[in-house]
C-alpha cells in the first residue's frame, strides 16, 4: 500500500444501501493508495445500512460516519465535501466500486503535469444486470474534447472522477436544485469556471446497474418524468449559453446540440 504527500477524501453518500455498502468500501481498503478518510453519508436510511456504516467504522478506523438529514445524493455529497480533510475528492455511489489503482492512478496521472489541474475526468466501466440476471458490461468513453462529451453525455461519472476539494467548494459543490444529470451539471459547472481538466482513458471504476433492484426497474412517476425533463432542458440551455459565448464557438458543437435536443 503506498500512501502520497496528496491526500485524498472518499466520500461514499448511501441511502438503504445494506446489501451493497460493505462492498463498497471493501474496494476503497483495496486501494494501493490508501485515502486519507472515508466519509459515509446517511442520507435517512431506515434499513440496516447506519448498522453495516458503524461495523465497518469500527474495523477501518480512517471511516468518519455523518449524517444529512435533506434527502438527495447531491444533499449528502456537498455535506460529505464539507468535512472532508483531503485535498481531492473521491465520490463514490454506495453500490459501485473502485478497482485496486483507481487512486494512485489519478494521483500519479495529477503529478505527471506541469500544470496544476483541478479535476480528473475518467471512464468507467458500467456494468448492467438485466431483470432476467444476464450481464452486460461496457466502457463509457471519455473523448479528449470534452465539450463533446459534454454534449454526448461522456464526460466522466461521479465515481470515476476526480476532484480537487479546494476548487469543488470555491463553486458551492453540487447543484442541490437539480435532481437529474447530477455529473453533466457539475462538470458543465467545473468548466464555466475555468477548471483545468485532464482526462483520464482507463478505467479503473465499475458502476453497477443491476435492472432487478427496485430503485431501477419501478416505473417513473410522472412528477419524476417532469423533474427530467425539466433537468434536460435546464442542461442544454446552460450548456448551449456556454458555447454561444466563446470566441472559439464551433457550429458543429451547435449542430451536435440540435441533434441532441
Amino acid at each position: 500500500t503506498i500512501r502520497l504527500t496528496m491526500t485524498v477524501s472518499v466520500i461514499i453518500p448511501y441511502y438503504n444501501a445494506a446489501k451493497t455498502l460493505k462492498n463498497t468500501v471493501e474496494s476503497v481498503m483495496s486501494q494501493r493508495m490508501m485515502p486519507l478518510e472515508i466519509i459515509l453519508v446517511d442520507n435517512k436510511s431506515s434499513d440496516e445500512s447506519p448498522m453495516i456504516a458503524k461495523e465497518l467504522s469500527t474495523q477501518y478506523p480512517i471511516i468518519r460516519l455523518v449524517h444529512e438529514e435533506r434527502k438527495g445524493a447531491n444533499y449528502a455529497r456537498n455535506k460529505g465535501m464539507r468535512v472532508a480533510q483531503g485535498n481531492w475528492l473521491q465520490f463514490l455511489d454506495a453500490d459501485d466500486e473502485l478497482l485496486p489503482d483507481k487512486l494512485l492512478h489519478q494521483i500519479n496521472l495529477i503529478q505527471s503535469k506541469m500544470k496544476p489541474s483541478d479535476m480528473i475526468v475518467g471512464e468507467a466501466y458500467i456494468r448492467i444486470v438485466n431483470p432476467h440476471g444476464m450481464i452486460h458490461q461496457f466502457v463509457k468513453p471519455v473523448p479528449q474534447d470534452l465539450i463533446q462529451g459534454l454534449i454526448l453525455g461522456t464526460a466522466g461519472s461521479t465515481c470515476s472522477n476526480l476532484w480537487k476539494r479546494e476548487f469543488l467548494n470555491g463553486i458551492a459543490g453540487w447543484d442541490e436544485d437539480h435532481v437529474y444529470l447530477n455529473d453533466p451539471f457539475l462538470v458543465l459547472k467545473c468548466v464555466r469556471h475555468g477548471a483545468v481538466i485532464i482526462t483520464d482513458n482507463i478505467p479503473l471504476t465499475v458502476i453497477h446497474q443491476d435492472y432487478r433492484e427496485a430503485s431501477y426497474s419501478r416505473p417513473m412517476t410522472s412528477d419524476h418524468l417532469t423533474a427530467l425533463m425539466d433537468d434536460v432542458h435546464s442542461y442544454y440551455v446552460e450548456l448551449t449559453d456556454y458555447i454561444q459565448k466563446q470566441e472559439s464557438s464551433n457550429s458543429d458543437y451547435l449542430k451536435l446540440l440540435r441533434q441532441r435536443q
